[in-house]
């Protein structure tokens, strides 16, 4: 009885739908995803995990190094195969390794209102 009720509940799951999420880019392998562009930096490509730690323990990372001069860098993806879709997957996670405490602006535009979330890095390392 056991096995049907779990069975049940399983297949009702599936029917809803259960909603995974989506890795547009995690560097794993080696390679890039995405083709990431970089106007006041160089974008260095891939590279091994400089500093795995609990946080991210991943083998690679991607590595963005800022141009002397400038206090702010614009670091992005030109374009998507198709637009994201942040209606039901709008859950946003994003590792920044940073040599000093810095605020960082993760900017969403397209054809609707551009979306901004900021967060601080609050001490070099984080």
């Amino acid at each position: 009885m056991k096995k049907l009720i779990l069975a049940t509940i399983l297949a009702f799951m599936g029917c809803l739908g259960v909603n995974a999420q989506i890795v547009y880019e995690d560097f794993e392998g080696g390679t890039s995803d995405l083709a990431w562009a970089a106007a006041d930096g160089t974008y260095n490509g891939v590279i091994a995990n400089p500093a795995p730690d609990a946080v991210n323990s991943s083998g690679f990372v991607g590595s963005y190094t800022k141009a002397a001069g400038f206090g702010y860098s614009l670091f992005w993806v030109p374009s998507l195969a198709q637009p994201l879709d942040l209606s039901g997957f709008n859950r946003l996670k994003l590792k920044v390794w940073c040599s000093t405490a810095t605020p960082v602006l993760l900017k969403f535009e397209g054809t609707g209102p551009a979306i901004e979330k900021t967060a601080v890095m609050p001490a070099a390392g984080q």
